[in-house]
């Protein structure tokens, strides 16, 4: 984990009102100009080490882009006022030169482009648990893991939208959101798939021409615009996307059939070029995800390696059900932290290259009932042993 740091930011607001989308983008884009320098040129080297060329980073960035501005008008142009906003402000990009437009989407379309090239599926385990109360939230937890070398400077951010709608999200630099929470009662959380199909658009499993819509955006759309399971789902089957994911969705706001009495609910959106799944748990259950499909349509195509830790993670978790039931998010990590040799705490391997050096970066838990992101860097068995525990409201 090295000295990995997770910074904070809260959007200003323009007259108590929310910013427009490009001042929002440009505001960013002038506050962490320097970090974006950074994940740039760490990308640009990750994609080389992938022997991903220039031209399918370029080609893969605009058609992301191009989808983006189709489907999601108002986030194109935040991100695209990002770049303009960090160039303003000194940001550099390839050879120096002042930040561009593409070098911005490349970090928005990184898991499209890496779609490109065959890798383990190792990062993030994701759990939640419903409780089997009308009134008990969600609750979650995921530990998020990439690469030793990359992404060493993270970002949990708030905003609010035009609708009044605020959001706290967890994300790498140059990236809409990943995991998050919303004032309304809902929350993400983000695992990577592998598909055959991937490099391919899809919408709802039918090939469409063009780009995909960054799995990252349909993150952000979700926390921004949806309030229960089902929008949720509506979102990810209403767009083509061109890399695979599964987007773990919590809320305070299910319906329960026959009596129509609100509940918590929960479900993971596994989201392919070749088609969306919902899986779905009742009150009273335990939901896991790591990297591997678990729908039985979606898991034909599956391309995580066999080698992958994807299967074992999950044992893992589905191993510890009742430590998702801990009321209290810093208790629930602590506990899975105190798990003995638990493979949902990534330690880097020296003998892997870099480019498949994986460890735990960060912990998160999704605060539904009150609106919060609970986080700490690395592992939990890093917070079991007395690590920071932060929180940050939307």
């Amino acid at each position: 984990m090295g000295g990995m740091t997770i910074h904070e930011w809260t959007a200003p607001a323009d007259a108590d009102q929310p910013l427009s989308p490009a001042r929002l983008g440009e505001e960013y884009g002038r506050a962490w100009a320097g970090r974006l320098t950074t994940a740039v040129a760490e990308y640009r080297g990750l994609y080389e080490l992938n022997s991903i060329g220039a031209d399918v980073v370029s080609q893969v960035t605009a058609a992301c882009r191009a989808a983006t501005l189709e489907h999601a008008p108002d986030l194109a142009e935040e991100l695209d006022a990002m770049a303009t906003g960090a160039a303003a402000a000194g940001a550099t990009g390839i050879d120096g030169a002042p930040l561009a437009l593409e070098d911005l989407w490349m970090l928005t379309s990184r898991t499209e482009i890496l779609a490109h090239k065959q890798r383990p599926a190792a990062e993030c385990s994701t759990i939640v648990h419903l409780p089997d109360d009308e009134h008990a939230a969600p609750r979650t937890l995921q530990t998020w893991d990439w690469l030793e070398s990359t992404s060493q400077e993270m970002l949990v951010r708030r905003h609010s939208t035009a609708d009044g709608v605020r959001v706290v999200s967890f994300c790498e630099f140059g990236q809409p959101a990943k995991i998050g929470v919303n004032t309304r009662g809902l929350g993400v959380h983000f695992n990577i798939l592998l598909h055959e199909r991937d490099g391919q658009t899809g919408r709802d499993g039918l090939v469409v021409s063009g780009g995909g819509v960054p799995v990252h955006v349909i993150a952000r759309l979700i926390l921004e615009q949806a309030a229960t399971v089902a929008e949720a789902a509506q979102i990810a089957r209403s767009l083509p996307v061109s890399a695979s994911t599964v987007i773990t969705v919590a809320t305070t706001n299910g319906t329960e059939p026959g009596t129509g009495r609100r509940v918590p609910e929960a479900a993971s959106i596994e989201i392919s070029p070749a088609g969306v799944a919902v899986i779905a748990v009742t009150p009273g259950q335990t939901l896991t995800h790591t990297n591997h499909f678990l729908d039985a349509e979606l898991a034909v195509g599956e391309r995580a390696e066999s080698t992958s830790t994807s299967w074992k993670r999950l044992d893992c978790l589905s191993g510890a059900l009742e430590l998702a039931a801990i009321e209290q998010g810093r208790e629930r990590a602590e506990a899975f932290g105190r798990l003995p040799a638990a493979p949902i705490n990534v330690v880097a391997d020296p003998a892997k290259p870099p480019q498949d050096r994986s460890e735990t970066k960060a912990t998160l838990v999704l605060d539904l009932a009150g609106g919060r992101l609970e986080f700490a860097r690395g592992s939990t068995a890093r917070v079991a042993a007395g690590g920071e525990w932060r929180v940050m409201a939307a």
